[in-house]
């Protein structure tokens, strides 16, 4: 992952993540959802468009981001999911903790 790009989209933060997230990059992921959920009262949607592969680094990422999200009573919602993608959260079965959007248009309206 080469760049993280985080603006406000309705009633969320939204994560642009522009690349694959791997083992480094689950760190400069986790700060930002950090920041975030301590100095934001908002939803949080990350935009996977870019995003062909994730490890375990980043499926831990997420996985922790949505726990943490959860016990503050927000949303944190993943939207255009790519290529494989779909397949890893399956056979991971994480695709059943996480919240799912097929558009960032849908993930803005569950988040409002």
């Amino acid at each position: 992952m080469k760049n993280i790009k985080v603006e406000k989209q309705g009633n969320a933060q939204l994560i642009t993540v522009d690349g694959d997230i791997e083992f480094d990059d689950a760190d400069n992921l986790e700060k930002k959802f950090d920041l975030i959920l301590n100095h934001e009262k908002s939803n949080i949607i990350i935009d996977l468009s870019s995003c062909k592969y994730i490890d375990s680094h980043g499926l831990a990422c997420l996985a922790n981001g949505h726990k943490h999200f959860k016990e503050k009573d927000r949303h944190f919602i993943l939207c255009n999911l790519q290529d494989g993608l779909p397949e890893i959260f399956s056979l991971t079965s994480i695709s059943k903790y996480l919240r799912i959007s097929g558009s960032l248009d849908q993930a803005i309206s569950i988040a409002a």
